[in-house]
């Protein structure tokens, strides 16, 4: 016998037990379920299959743990055994009704299967329905102002969302934040998820509308923030970078990322840009917080930051003074000074106004 020949018969064997596997395969369930009928005396099973003919608009869950996302699926139930479907819309899409063996309008429903059975779920768009928006990213705080990593969404509705068990990831799917029960947005407002809340308040005081600890870090050269809902729906997601065609303001200099319109698609990199320094949390970033177009030449003001005594140093020798909050509420408003006391206010962001004669500026300094 020659090499040629051997490898031949080599072959032929390794093709007939390949056969003989692929035989047992495509057999063996058959079988197992008759062995589990016959030895726990257990009723017929029957096949139950679903037909989805959009996808894109939903999905199946099967007793509470199979997910079906193909447009056609087939498993076998035993009689005995009662079936939970749930139709899960995807985003911007809600369920309208089941089809075939059933007709019922609820998401959930129950059957016992006596016979074979096939089943639609059907969604439908949902109007006036926006979904949330990813708003204002801070992944690398300056220095001199480390509020650690925070999120901020928007909710672009005329009415409250739920965001219970939502979800938040960044690139790795290890990494998962589960937002609280009992947790919503506002119509058209804003929530800030923060990754240490200790650090965030201490720069933020007057910010309470937070939840955290994000338990992960945001990366300072890329990486992306990911809102999943409570049925682990994609709602929306930005991924980003600090290089060109993204904006670099925002890596280490004060600045976060932040879209200046909540319409503009955040996928985009030109949509953003660095309007505020520190940021606007739990604030429209449309609004420079009033001090966009004010230049900050004189008068100056020092030491900044400050623990307690704030000097100011102008063309005048006296000046009116008005402290306010980042979210507009005002702290102290004096006449004919060039010197205050900011000890008794909270650590944190505020602005100072500074009129004289007929100039008025504003500018920024920290209370530690």
């Amino acid at each position: 016998m020659n090499i040629g020949d051997r490898f031949s018969e080599i072959n032929q064997w390794v093709g007939y037990y390949v056969d003989l596997m692929k035989t047992f395969e495509n057999e063996r369930p058959a079988i197992a379920k008759e062995h589990l009928k016959s030895n726990f005396n257990l009723p017929e099973y029957h096949p139950l299959t679903i037909i989805n003919n959009n996808t894109t608009e939903g999905f199946v869950e099967v007793n509470q743990n199979l997910k079906i996302q193909e447009s056609a699926w087939t498993g076998d139930y035993f009689e005995s055994v009662p079936i939970q479907l749930t139709a899960i819309p995807e985003a911007g899409f809600e369920f309208s009704h089941w089809s075939g063996a059933s007709n019922a309008t609820t998401a959930t429903i129950s059957m016992n299967l006596t016979t074979p059975l096939g089943i639609t779920p059907n969604f439908s768009a949902v109007e006036n329905e926006k979904l949330l928006v990813i708003n204002e990213i801070n992944y690398n705080s300056g220095p001199d102002f480390n509020a650690e990593d925070w999120i901020e969404l928007h909710n672009p509705n005329a009415y409250a969302v739920d965001i219970s068990f939502w979800i938040v990831k960044d690139s790795d799917n290890s990494h998962i934040y589960t937002i609280p029960n009992g947790t919503s947005i506002d119509a058209g407002g804003f929530i800030v998820i923060v990754k240490d809340a200790i650090d965030f308040t201490a720069l933020f005081p007057e910010i309470t509308n937070y939840i955290g600890d994000l338990g992960f870090g945001l990366g300072s050269g890329g990486d992306s923030v990911r809102l999943f809902d409570a049925d682990n729906i994609l709602q929306d997601q930005v991924i980003y970078t600090s290089e060109t065609p993204w904006p670099d303001c925002p890596n280490d200099t004060g600045y976060t990322l932040e879209l200046p319109d909540p319409e503009l698609d955040n996928s985009l990199p030109q949509s953003w840009s660095c309007n505020n320094l520190y940021g606007s949390p739990d604030a429209h970033n449309t609004v420079p917080l009033s001090i966009s177009d004010v230049v900050f030449t004189t008068p100056v003001i020092y030491p900044n930051p400050t623990q307690s005594v704030l000097n100011i140093l102008g063309n005048s020798t006296q000046f009116e003074v008005v402290v306010f909050t980042v979210t507009g509420q005002k702290m102290l408003d004096t006449k004919m000074v060039n010197q205050i006391n900011v000890e008794a206010l909270p650590s944190g962001i505020y602005f100072i106004q500074i009129s004289e004669n007929t100039t008025t500026n504003t500018l920024k300094f920290i209370k530690r």
